[in-house]
């Protein structure tokens, strides 16, 4: 068997124009145009203002339904006071 690992026995490379530091570098980004990215920003605003409205509009529901039930117990509760 031989005693030497088999990466040693790999055919040494020369530099080639395959290996030049050109390949390491990181792709550039593609510049969007203006029109497309003031779309995606637009679409962002609204998306978060429904989502943000939407909650509000459930808070506010919820409450008025909470202070309607309030008003509807206390108006039961003088009615039986005022049947003894």
């Amino acid at each position: 068997m031989n005693k030497h690992p088999v990466q040693s026995q790999l055919p040494e490379f020369g530099t080639s124009s395959m290996t030049s530091q050109r390949l390491y570098q990181h792709p550039e980004p593609q510049q969007e145009s203006k029109i497309a990215e003031a779309a995606k920003n637009t679409a962002a605003f609204l998306l978060l203002i429904c989502i943000f409205g939407g909650l509000g509009f459930m808070f506010v529901h919820q409450a008025d339904r909470e202070s309607a039930n309030q008003i509807e117990t206390i108006a039961q509760a003088v009615t039986v006071e005022d049947a003894e």
